[in-house]
């Protein structure tokens, strides 16, 4: 065996090692998300032969917070941020035998994470929103910077949901006959196609059955155009991944 492979072989065998002691102490698995694959926030997919060395890959990866495992095919998936629960999920959640989500302890008071307060996200200018931790309406988070900012220079498709929040007169495009949050959802990542303008926020008015698209975030807008209602939710856009 030459030196460049016996170096890999070590590097590895100590990563590996290094990571033992956060896969038997500090890796938490959320069972919640058991038989699901997960979609948000998705960094890579690779192939190994133990879980401790899908840990080690997360580990060693500064962007990755979480990691799914499928022990059946040596799946490991590795995600930008934490995740609270099923029912903080945007993205399509596909039943899928054998997989188990894992958190890495800097998953916690991080974006995505389960909080009872703002004082349990620790991002600067994150808060608690309905029992997770996410950008403040109106800023967006970045999984390359580890931050909630105020623009991107590209865009993802993850969303954020904030209840209860409307924007008045900054439509770029309303959509009519819309029935479900999730259908409203799609229409602003479908607009991606049309090199008119990019939907950075979509907000869906549940008496109205609409969806209203938008280039510019809450807090872009004037003050008095921002309304507090029942009636609304807003869905923030995430830089890419």
């Amino acid at each position: 065996m030459g030196l460049l492979a016996l170096t890999v072989v070590s590097v590895l065998q100590l990563s590996v090692s290094d990571c033992l002691w956060c896969e038997h102490d500090l890796v938490q698995r959320v069972p919640d998300f058991d038989n699901y694959l997960l979609t948000e926030y998705l960094l890579w997919s690779v192939h190994v032969m133990l879980r401790v060395e899908c840990s080690s890959r997360c580990f060693f990866d500064p962007h990755c917070h979480s990691f799914q495992v499928l022990k059946a095919n040596s799946t490991c998936i590795g995600f930008a941020t934490g995740f609270a629960d099923t029912g903080h999920i945007y993205s399509p959640l596909t039943p899928a035998p054998g997989y188990q989500l894992f958190l890495l302890p800097r998953a916690s008071h991080y974006i995505g994470s389960a909080c009872t307060s703002d004082s349990d996200c620790h991002v600067a200018t994150s808060v608690c929103n309905d029992g997770v931790c996410t950008c403040l309406l109106g800023y967006i988070f970045s999984p390359r910077q580890h931050a909630c900012i105020s623009d991107c220079s590209t865009w993802g498709n993850d969303l954020t949901r904030y209840f209860g929040y409307s924007v008045t007169g900054n439509d770029q495009d309303i959509i009519r006959n819309i029935y479900t949050e999730a259908d409203c959802r799609v229409q602003c990542s479908n607009k991606d196609a049309d090199a008119s303008y990019i939907c950075v926020s979509v907000e869906y008015s549940f008496s109205k059955e609409s969806c209203y698209l938008a280039v510019l975030t809450f807090l872009q807008v004037p003050p008095a155009a921002r309304v507090d209602t029942n009636d609304s939710v807003q869905y923030q856009r995430s830089c890419a991944v």
